[in-house]
């Protein structure tokens, strides 16, 4: 029997029995949606260091963050400290904003894909929402130039005190500006300060981090997609910012403490690899019974849910008797119950992945911010889609065993009977 025919017969066998079949699909959608959202309990607990890793070019073992209540002659100091490779500060959490004549074709462009600014204060601003970073901290983050030069290829003169202020901009916004046009300039008395330069452009998938992981109050999310964001470099050193790093990272803050006790400055100093470890510890300890919660509801459902399978599948018997009496073999049999297994998986699979993707998405996507359902949807397709299937697969071959094998013992005459053994 060919496989086509063996799939129509499954759907025949399902819909011989529409009430059964559809209480068994619910079950199964049930289980499924109670799961997926344990799942993402305890996934998105678990995607904090994801995320970081997703803002950064570098190893987070090797990246620090320096706070200091110094000045920026400290920050160039601390620039120079041996073993220190880049230094500077990011604002990709505050919701920066650009606003002046002549932004109004980014403006349309950007609406509706902010990442921190709401749409009422989007609307109100006329702007545009900007990550602002320093210069040197290109190299650190994830920035992925597709036209013109990064910023520390652009030379300036280091004794102007009001340097350009160069703009790069989204592959999303090509076509809106070009490399070389001036967005905006500040005079004073007629003179030309300086002005905001369009530098280059990066490409859709850059990211950057968030720049308050190391904050205690703030609400984190651990970095920002920059499919249709707005960055602008400044030249200053500023006297706190992240820093990245060659050697051992003891021997580094170390230099850093002592440089600052020479400048009678206070700091602290971290390791982000540190920081990310810490709340690795302690989700560990604020997810041990829901994983254990996990683990028991697994069990229970591909227990319950083959126990299902099979006792509809029983109730069949005398049609598998009518087809071996018509010329099918048990071989076509067994693989016709293990596709009304899948079936039912698939359609329940199917239909409470779907819900529970647009619940999550309402319920945790708040506010409409962007990272979060950026975040979602990587927990969605990584961790919940995979635990999900292999759920799926054990279910289906359990409930396909059991009945093919009790068939499979069952002389036709018993089978046409509606008798198993």
């Amino acid at each position: 029997m060919k496989n086509r025919i063996r799939l129509r017969v499954a759907f025949d066998f399902c819909l011989q029995e529409k009430a059964r079949f559809r209480l068994s699909v619910l079950e199964i959608i049930a289980f499924m949606c109670l799961a997926i959202q344990i799942i993402y309990m305890i996934a998105s607990s678990y995607s904090y260091l994801d995320r970081m890793k997703r803002g950064v070019n570098v190893p987070l073992e090797q990246l620090g963050y320096c706070y200091s209540d110094g000045d920026s002659r400290f920050g160039s100091e601390l620039s120079n400290v041996e073993g220190v490779v880049h230094y500077g500060d990011i604002d990709s959490g505050s919701g920066g904003l650009l606003c002046f004549d002549g932004l109004e074709k980014l403006h349309e462009a950007q609406r509706g894909h902010t990442n921190i600014i709401t749409e009422s204060e989007f609307e109100k601003s006329g702007g545009v929402e900007t990550v602002n970073i320093s210069g040197d901290l290109w190299e650190v983050m994830n920035l992925k130039l597709t036209e013109g030069k990064k910023p520390a290829e652009i030379e300036y003169d280091t004794s102007d005190m009001y340097p350009d202020v160069l703009i790069y901009l989204s592959e999303s916004f090509r076509g809106e500006a070009q490399v070389g046009d001036v967005l905006y300039e500040v005079k004073h008395e007629g003179k030309l300060l300086y002005c905001f330069e369009v530098a280059g452009f990066f490409d859709k998938s850059s990211s950057v981090i968030d720049s308050y992981i190391v904050n205690d109050v703030l609400e984190k999310q651990g970095y920002y997609p920059l499919d249709y964001g707005v960055v602008a470099v400044h030249r200053g050193k500023p006297e706190s910012g992240f820093f990245s790093f060659v050697g051992e990272y003891a021997e580094v803050s170390g230099r850093i403490r002592a440089l600052a006790a020479h400048n009678g400055v206070e700091v602290q100093v971290f390791n982000i690899a540190s920081v990310a470890e810490l709340m690795k510890s302690n989700t560990d300890k604020n997810t041990y019974y829901l994983k254990e919660a996990a683990i028991i509801l697994a069990v229970i459902m591909i227990f319950a849910v083959s126990a299902g399978q099979v006792a509809s599948i029983v109730t069949q018997t005398r049609n598998y008797g009518i087809w071996l009496a018509s010329g099918a073999s048990k071989r076509d049999l067994t693989v016709i119950i293990f596709m009304q297994n899948l079936i039912r998986i698939f359609i329940a699979v199917l239909i409470s992945f779907a819900l529970m993707l647009a619940v999550i998405h309402k319920i945790y996507g708040r506010y409409m911010n962007k990272p979060e359902h950026y975040v979602i949807n990587i927990i969605c397709l990584e961790y919940i889609l995979p635990i999900v299937l292999i759920l799926s697969v054990l279910t289906v071959l359990l409930s396909s065993l059991i009945p093919a094998g009790l068939i499979g013992k069952t002389p036709s005459v018993n089978l046409l009977k509606g008798k198993i053994i």
